[in-house]
């Protein structure tokens, strides 16, 4: 699981702020929080069960501020972000008892916020969290921080905005391990798109031949090379895919009647071979390994078997 920390500002706002227009950037803001965790199944926030509270009583859209919250985005709140963060599936709780065995880190240079009980509270799951796994940081302003804690540097990722989560998913703990799982597939070309911000051209489909296939190459930096060889594609025309170091091309399948079939390459040894089911869709139907795509081609010839 990826820890992911968010700095108090995207959940805290003065009180004197409420009327002005730094309310609509911190509901923007926090929008956007919710669209990444969503759209990233392996990255939870992560709270305490004291910042929670907090977050339940002093944060902009708890009862103390019912008459100081802008109406208009009372709707947003109530009915969109509270549910989200009260959800298991994006946010994990830390509890009392585990949050109680460590301090809050320092930084370098100082983390600051207006509310210090917050702020030490953050800094406590901080330690916590980079002493248990993978954790990244989503700040609010252009510092960059080094966190300690016992004079220990915590390895801690930082990111200039929630969309900057995208580059830190890692697509082993989302890949198909099964043939039924082609809605894993799916879901890793959906990390690609969003990593890089582009729109695919063609809508994918992934056949269980293809998954197979994929499943079965046991190299890890090999199949993250085919998804993002096969998102980059999705993402061009033909005249820029035969350009590009995918160096598409057509060939001539005989297994499959002599019908005619697209490749591109995955590196130098490893192709993924698709079809054009119309103009706007591509189905991906196999992957070959070093070498063994050119049994496709010696079909052709006169005398082959198959083995």
């Amino acid at each position: 699981m990826l820890s992911t920390i968010l700095h108090p500002g995207y959940l805290f706002v003065k009180k004197e702020d409420l009327q002005t227009s730094s309310v609509k950037r911190f509901v923007e803001n926090l929008l956007r929080v919710k669209k990444v965790i969503e759209d990233v199944d392996e990255a939870k926030v992560i709270f305490s069960k004291n910042l929670w509270l907090k977050i339940s009583t002093d944060a902009p859209w708890s009862k103390i501020h019912e008459n100081n919250f802008p109406k208009q985005y009372t709707m947003s709140i109530q009915a969109i972000i509270f549910p989200f963060l009260t959800s298991s599936d994006n946010v994990t709780m830390i509890s009392e008892e585990n949050i109680s065995r460590v301090g809050p880190c320092n930084s370098i240079p100082e983390l600051t916020f207006f509310m210090a009980n917050i702020l030490d509270e953050t800094k406590r799951i901080i330690s916590f969290s980079a002493e248990t796994g993978r954790s990244v940081f989503i700040k609010n302003n252009e510092k960059d921080y080094n966190f300690f804690y016992k004079d220990k540097k915590l390895d801690v990722k930082l990111l200039n905005s929630p969309e900057t989560l995208y580059q830190h998913v890692n697509y082993k703990n989302l890949w198909p391990k099964k043939s039924n799982e082609i809605n894993k597939f799916h879901h890793c070309l959906k990390v690609y798109r969003l990593r890089h911000n582009k729109e695919f051209l063609y809508e994918p489909i992934v056949t269980t031949k293809f998954l197979n296939s994929f499943i079965k190459e046991e190299r890890l930096n090999k199949k993250t090379a085919i998804i993002d060889r096969i998102g980059m594609r999705l993402t061009m025309t033909q005249s820029e895919a035969e350009k590009t170091p995918l160096k598409e091309h057509k060939f001539t399948n005989a297994r499959k009647g002599g019908r005619e079939e697209y490749r591109i390459n995955v590196d130098a040894a490893s192709r993924v071979n698709y079809l054009f089911k119309g103009e706007k869709t591509i189905e991906f139907n196999l992957y070959t390994a070093s070498g063994k795509h050119d049994l496709l081609l010696q079909s052709k010839t006169k005398g082959f078997r198959k083995r």
